[in-house]
C-alpha cells in the first residue's frame, strides 16, 4: 500500500536517500486559530507519518544488511482544500 512507499528514493554506493513529501490541508482547527502550537501539531503529524514510511522503505531496501548509510528527507507543502486532487 501507500504506507509501505516513498516518493523518491535515491542510491549510491555508499548512501541511500528517501525523500518523501506530505502535503499538510488546512482544517476549520488550523483557519480558525492558527497559532503556533496547533500548526506545530498538524505538521509534526504528518513528518511522522512520512519518517514511519521511509523508515519501513529503508529497512526493506537494506534487508538488514547495513552497507549504505540511508538519509531520510521529508518535504512538506501547504495544500488548499480547494486545489487537493
Amino acid at each position: 500500500g501507500y504506507d509501505s512507499q516513498v516518493d523518491f528514493l535515491l542510491e549510491t554506493n555508499d548512501h541511500l536517500i528517501l525523500v518523501e513529501s506530505k502535503g499538510i490541508e488546512a482544517t476549520k482547527r488550523t483557519k480558525i486559530y492558527p497559532t503556533d502550537e496547533i500548526m506545530s501539531s498538524e505538521y509534526k503529524k504528518r513528518v511522522i507519518k512520512g519518517l514511519a514510511q521511509a523508515d519501513y522503505v529503508n529497512k526493506k531496501f537494506l534487508n538488514g544488511k547495513r552497507e549504505k548509510t540511508s538519509y531520510i528527507l521529508i518535504v512538506t507543502y501547504k495544500v488548499n482544500s480547494s486545489q487537493a486532487l
